[in-house]
């Protein structure tokens, strides 16, 4: 796919993080459903300029990755280090929630990821309409979307 700003004339080639650009680290609060609390967390960021305006901006998959606790190398002492550490939403983490073994969820998210790799994103979930009858049905359905996100299988043929 060809991607152009028609305005500007311009080719477009997008970026999925800023990580290797960014002219800045902020941090970004997001909310801890478990304590009702914030959790900052840094973020890789650009400063621009429009009309007399200064923004900041960061991708997507930056702000993705930093809700995660994923550590980037950005000094961010809210990020785990390893699958052990009892850091909001790691393996070790999440076991006392959902009484899941770490070890099972790393397997799984490993042999789902080579899958993905393996196969050029053609990795799938199919849910039916069974989870629909749980109070969380929007977060089940978000956790699936992210995972098969962060495995690049959105938009490729036999993915998703």
């Amino acid at each position: 796919m060809h991607l152009k700003d028609s305005l500007a004339n311009k080719d477009i080639d997008p970026k999925l993080s800023l990580i290797d650009i960014a002219t800045d680290v902020v941090e970004v609060g997001f909310g801890d459903f478990t304590d009702n609390s914030i959790i900052k967390r840094k973020v890789p960021a650009l400063k621009i300029n429009k009309k007399g305006n200064q923004y900041i901006v960061a991708s997507v998959f930056d702000l993705l990755a930093a809700h995660y606790g994923i550590d980037r190398n950005l000094n961010d002492l809210n990020t785990a280090k390893t699958y052990d550490d009892d850091c909001a939403y790691t393996p070790a983490w999440q076991e006392k929630f959902t009484g899941v073994k770490k070890e099972i969820v790393i397997k799984i998210a490993r042999e789902f990821a080579k899958n993905a790799l393996l196969t050029k994103g053609k990795s799938m979930v199919i849910i039916g309409a069974g989870v629909n009858h749980y109070y969380y049905t929007d977060t089940i359905y978000r956790s699936v979307i992210n995972m098969l996100t962060m495995c690049g299988c959105i938009g490729q043929s036999g993915g998703g």
